[in-house]
């Protein structure tokens, strides 16, 4: 059992983006992936939108500044956003770093 969750981890850890997309929206009926919301003309992509709740996956870095825009244009069009996010690459590339850890739960700068 031990050996299989490294294994998962580690094959997680190899997966390209669009493997880690795909296994994520995976989760969901096809209805619920890849759907467009249109605000005042424009039209962004939801990966996952469930009810009133749209799910964002993010793999890599993300910008300060995209992510508000993203935020603020499903909440526009009266979705709650939740951000799913990969950081392998940040953490190895050293744009994320553990600051502090205390049993379960890390401080990351």
């Amino acid at each position: 059992m031990l050996f299989d969750a490294i294994r998962r981890r580690r094959q997680e850890k190899a997966d390209s983006q669009q493997a880690w997309l795909a296994r994520w929206q995976s989760l969901v009926p096809e209805e619920n992936r890849n759907v467009p919301v249109t605000v005042e003309g424009q039209t962004r992509i939801a990966y996952i939108q469930i009810n009133q709740f749209v799910v964002m996956l993010q793999d890599g870095l993300l910008m300060k500044a995209h992510f508000f825009d993203v935020c603020e244009f499903f909440q526009k069009a009266g979705y709650h956003v939740i951000w799913l996010m990969r950081c392998t690459q940040d953490i190895e590339n050293g744009y994320l770093k553990l600051k502090k850890q205390r049993g379960d739960k890390c401080l990351w700068k």
